[in-house]
């Protein structure tokens, strides 16, 4: 599945760098997710969006798969899904 990453918010908070993202599917899903990484001085934008876009792989990937089965037809009878 491909998706599209879209940077929602970058702002300071404190010590910390919050990144927030759509992500977007082909059928045009959407997840919206926040991470907050630790502010380093000198660092990029892009590293930042990177470091947190580690951090949301995981919840990114679960929601990715929770699609998995969506629109696949069971057979009761062979209590299998319909390919």
């Amino acid at each position: 599945m491909a998706l599209k990453y879209v940077i929602k918010d970058f702002y300071k908070v404190g010590d910390k760098q919050h990144v927030g993202m759509f992500v977007k599917d082909e059928k045009d899903r959407q997840f919206v997710i926040d991470k907050e990484v630790d502010f380093q001085e000198g660092r990029t934008d892009e590293e930042y969006i990177n470091d947190a876009l580690v951090l949301m792989k995981p919840e990114i990937k679960e929601w990715e798969d929770s699609y998995k089965l969506v629109g696949k037809e069971f057979d009761v009878k062979t209590k299998k899904l319909k390919e």
